[in-house]
C-alpha cells in the first residue's frame, strides 16, 4: 500500500485531502439544476476532519497534541478511494439568505472508517463523516458541510443525472 502525505491542518483547522481535479474533469461553467446556478467549486478536497471534529480531539488531547494524534491516525489508513459517479444535490436553508446548496460525489473511502476507528482507541468517539468530494456549490463557495449521515439525510433533496451536470 503506498503511503498518503501528511496534508498538514489547513487555516480553518480541518483536515482535507486534496484531490486532482483532473480526475473529475468538470465543466468549467456554472450548472443550472433545478432553477439555480450551481458554480463549480475552484479546489476539490475529501474532508477528513472538519472543525468540530479537530476540536473535539483538542478538548481530549490538549492543543499541543492535537496534530500528533491526527497525524497518527491518518498514518494507519488507507487512503485509496473509489468514485461511485453518483451526484446527489443537497441543500441546507441558511434564513433570511437564499438557501445554500452542493453538488457532491460520494465516494468510496474504506479508510475513513479506519481512521475515525483509530481516533476511537486514542479517546475520541466521533461519527464517520460520508465521504465525499464537494463539485458544485449555491449560494456558500465553500460548501454546506457534511457532518454525518443523519446530516446527508437530512440535506439530501435528489439524486443528479450526470447528463443535467454536462458529464
Amino acid at each position: 500500500m503506498k503511503s498518503t502525505p501528511w496534508p498538514g491542518l489547513t487555516a480553518r483547522r480541518t483536515l482535507v485531502l486534496p484531490v486532482p481535479r483532473r480526475e473529475w474533469a468538470l465543466p468549467s461553467d456554472a450548472r443550472i439544476i433545478d432553477g439555480m446556478a450551481f458554480v463549480p467549486k475552484r479546489e476539490l478536497h475529501i474532508t477528513v476532519a472538519g472543525r468540530e471534529a479537530v476540536a473535539t480531539v483538542e478538548r481530549v488531547h490538549g492543543k499541543a497534541c492535537v496534530e500528533a494524534v491526527l497525524r497518527e491516525a491518518f498514518a494507519v489508513c488507507d487512503w485509496r478511494y473509489r468514485r461511485t459517479h453518483r451526484y446527489l444535490r443537497l441543500r441546507r436553508p441558511q434564513p433570511p439568505a437564499p438557501d445554500a446548496g452542493s453538488i457532491i460525489e460520494p465516494l468510496d473511502l474504506p479508510g475513513l472508517a479506519e481512521f475515525y476507528r483509530a481516533l476511537a482507541a486514542a479517546g475520541c468517539d466521533l461519527p464517520v463523516p460520508p465521504a465525499h468530494v464537494t463539485l458544485w456549490t449555491h449560494a456558500r463557495p465553500r460548501g454546506i458541510g457534511v457532518a454525518d449521515e443523519a446530516a446527508l439525510a437530512e440535506s439530501y433533496v435528489r439524486d443528479v443525472s450526470a447528463h443535467e451536470l454536462g458529464l
